[in-house]
């Protein structure tokens, strides 16, 4: 599809989108010393978000799973929670969204692996990914075609983990109808007007239409279009070089984006602080996560 068709649909559960509750889990998963895709913190990290998708109802007619993707040459595994109907439905494929959570502290005394609490980089994704299958869940959406919620280790170090799955998936011929990430999605530069910011890299043209059309009608922001990081920025990459159909919704355009992702002061003390970060803007992208998601797990 090239526009939205379930407004009748989008829209009650858009108002649900609870901002105190995007604020508080994510400044919970920045309390994690570091998310460091060598260590134990990012492993005790990834077992958090398992476990407070566990935690969440699925409500009648529908399942919920969770599990930890492990990989094979680092200790931080991948979560994937898995929303769809109790009887599966005629549609086929499934609808991905996905985000990562590892942290790099590049500067740090101790290496990549110091201290941050990477609130805009990336627990911002995080945090608007699990509002928005908190949402579905309480509100008590049944999907057409399943939806997958990624959170992938290690995309620090060169996008690693969706880089394993998105070739597993394609290695075992599992149709994905689009996959849609989020990376920074909290940061709004001082005297900028908030905006979603659409990449055209890396990306497919019939998803970048799509999550353009969704942003437009769902999340009350406008909306800036062919963005270019470049280079393989971020995990939408590893999908659309799997082949499959993929989008990129970003905080901002290029060029206004948070200018310490990353980086940590030379005396280790943090720069990506959870002041950096406007819930509001948050919960926008769980808006347009969630028209996106619904849409296109509904659409014939």
């Amino acid at each position: 599809p090239t526009t939205v068709s379930f407004q009748s649909v989008v829209n009650p559960l858009i108002a649900k989108v609870d901002v105190p509750k995007i604020e508080a889990w994510l400044t919970k998963l920045t309390q994690f010393p570091e998310r460091y895709y060598k260590s134990n913190n990012g492993v005790a990290a990834a077992k958090w978000i398992r476990d407070t998708v566990q935690n969440l109802t699925a409500p009648p007619g529908t399942k919920l799973t969770v599990s930890l993707y492990t990989h094979a040459n680092w200790i931080q595994p991948t979560v994937i929670a898995r929303y769809e109907a109790a009887t599966a439905t005629s549609l086929k494929g499934i609808v991905i969204t996905g985000t990562h959570f590892d942290t790099y502290a590049i500067g740090h005394p101790n290496g990549v692996g110091g201290a941050n609490p990477a609130a805009d980089d990336c627990a911002s994704g995080s945090s608007a990914l699990f509002e928005s299958l908190r949402i579905l869940t309480t509100n008590g959406f049944v999907p057409g075609r399943p939806i997958e919620f990624h959170w992938y280790a290690a995309e620090e170090a060169g996008l690693l983990g969706s880089y394993e799955i998105a070739k597993d998936y394609a290695s075992k011929a599992i149709p994905v109808v689009a996959y849609l990430n989020l990376d920074q999605s909290g940061y709004v530069k001082k005297g900028t007007t908030p905006v979603i910011g659409i990449f055209s890299d890396y990306t497919t043209a019939a998803a970048t239409k799509f999550v353009t059309a969704t942003a437009k009608a769902y999340s009350g922001l406008p909306v800036v279009e062919n963005q270019k990081c470049g280079y393989e920025c971020t995990d939408n990459a590893a999908w659309f070089d799997a082949g499959y159909n993929s989008a990129l919704a970003f905080e901002s355009t290029n060029a206004n984006a948070f200018p310490y992702n990353d980086v940590v002061n030379k005396d280790g003390s943090p720069l990506d602080t959870i002041d950096q970060v406007d819930m509001n803007h948050v919960a926008a992208f769980a808006k347009n996560t969630i028209g996106f998601i619904v849409e296109l797990s509904l659409v014939g």
